[in-house]
């Protein structure tokens, strides 16, 4: 028989070892305790009485409001238990959003970070970016905010255990068929609320792609998890709730919006990318722009490429310098030139067609930076079959263009970039872990 004791030994033995995550957990935990029922929760919180029924609740919200049924259904039960059930749930799913960023980006199980200790840091410091680096226009529209939590952290958390054996197998590793058990339910709920279930579909679909053609075939884990996400989005793509909501929304927010032509949509959504982003998340573009010269810079001599690469740099360093002089005097001749020809994108309330000639060379600037961006990820990290920095960054900006086609831009627009700013941060974390295991290799050489 094993002594008592032994057991404790070896709890407190694995509790040591994942300090990061403990420690990560009681500070979630501590912040949870700090939200309350506000807004829309109350909404929520009377829905079977409103409805005569859960069911009814369900039917109704599908039919008039949305295809997100399953984590609100969930959230109706919750918000009715003791507020102490829905604290300990929502730090659990933080904590292990948290765990599966770090699990996601060393998919290939060559961190270069084998030391428990450096794994622990990581965790607490990414931990520490999640809640302190948004907003907190953000943060209390997604984190802080009940009825958005269970789908900006919950289905954000769903789909990137869903994703995991896609990245894994890309490096040569399949996950066991048991793990249907857990991942079929993850994409089930990660496909129910629209901004996960399009990131799910488009990653998926790409990564099916190139692992067929890397090893001839799909895994049958691959295939049941892909059919699941295609159903499941195409469930809560087409619920008339969605349709129904969208033209309300239209009404509230803009009116006009049915004047715009397709055209108009994509330019203003393209416009509405480029200022929420730099927005929001300046310094994490200038870091990670910083680091994919740094690595395109080790792998290419070439001064062309050089020079190229270093242009993000250069735009997004300046925009974070004209924040700071445009919050100081915004009346010097410099704060001026850069507002007029980088940083002047289109006001997509706007009813005036219009566009400046400052306006069209800020969009050009922008998203060439964004291309850049992209494609020095692609091409400039010094790894084989690289693919998490850069189609994670795409996914990003593809969220953040998604927003702007929707005419709800106005209300949603901080708490629906959450998810932007975690694909950012997802990018930033694999280019960090992709530098230290550089760092370590270097090491070893000298």
């Amino acid at each position: 028989m094993i002594n008592i004791s032994e057991k404790a030994g070896g709890i407190k033995d694995k509790i040591k070892c994942r300090w990061g995550i403990v420690l990560t957990f009681v500070m979630y935990l501590i912040i949870n305790m700090g939200i309350v029922n506000s807004g829309d929760d109350f909404v929520f919180m009377n829905a079977p009485v409103q409805f005569g029924s859960l069911a009814g609740f369900m039917k109704f919200y599908y039919s008039h409001w949305s295809g997100r049924v399953i984590p609100h259904t969930l959230l109706v039960i919750l918000i009715n238990l003791p507020q102490p059930v829905f604290w300990i749930l929502n730090a659990l799913f933080m904590t292990l959003l948290v765990w599966a960023l770090i699990r996601f980006c060393t998919a290939d199980s060559r961190t270069g970070m084998e030391n428990v200790q450096s794994v622990n840091v990581l965790t607490v410091l990414l931990a520490a970016a999640v809640i302190f680096l948004p907003k907190q226009a953000m943060l209390n529209g997604s984190v802080l905010w009940k009825c958005a939590a269970v789908l900006y952290i919950w289905g954000t958390l769903c789909a990137f255990c869903a994703l995991y054996p896609f990245i894994s197998r890309l490096y040569g590793r399949e996950c066991s068929k048991k793990m249907l058990l857990i991942l079929v339910p993850c994409c089930i709920y990660g496909c129910s609320f629209e901004q996960t279930a399009a990131f799910m579909t488009a990653f998926m679909l790409i990564m099916a792609v190139v692992n067929a053609v890397k090893y001839k075939s799909l895994t049958l884990t691959e295939i049941i998890l892909l059919a699941v996400t295609l159903l499941m989005t195409a469930v809560t793509l087409a619920a008339p709730g969605s349709w129904e909501r969208y033209k309300l929304e239209i009404i509230m927010d803009i009116s006009c919006y049915d004047t715009y032509t397709f055209a108009d949509r994509v330019i203003f959504s393209l416009s509405n990318m480029l200022e929420s982003i730099q927005e929001y998340f300046g310094i994490i573009l200038v870091l990670i722009s910083a680091a994919a010269f740094a690595m395109t810079c080790r792998r290419y001599s070439s001064k062309i490429c050089r020079c190229v690469a270093a242009v993000p740099v250069m735009y997004y360093g300046s925009f974070c310098i004209y924040r700071v002089l445009s919050g100081y005097n915004g009346t010097t001749p410099v704060v001026k030139l850069l507002g007029r020809y980088l940083f002047n994108y289109i006001d997509i309330t706007s009813d005036a067609f219009e566009i400046s000639h400052g306006q069209w060379i800020s969009m050009f600037a922008g998203i060439l930076c964004i291309c850049i961006v992209l494609v020095m990820l692609f091409i400039g990290v010094a790894e084989e079959n690289e693919w998490i920095a850069p189609v994670i960054f795409g996914a990003a900006v593809c969220e953040a263009i998604m927003i702007g086609l929707s005419p709800s831009v106005n209300t949603t627009e901080a708490r629906g970039l959450f998810i932007t700013f975690l694909f950012l941060l997802v990018t930033l974390l694999r280019l960090v872990i992709l530098a230290f295991r550089q760092a370590k290799s270097w090491t070893r050489e000298v």
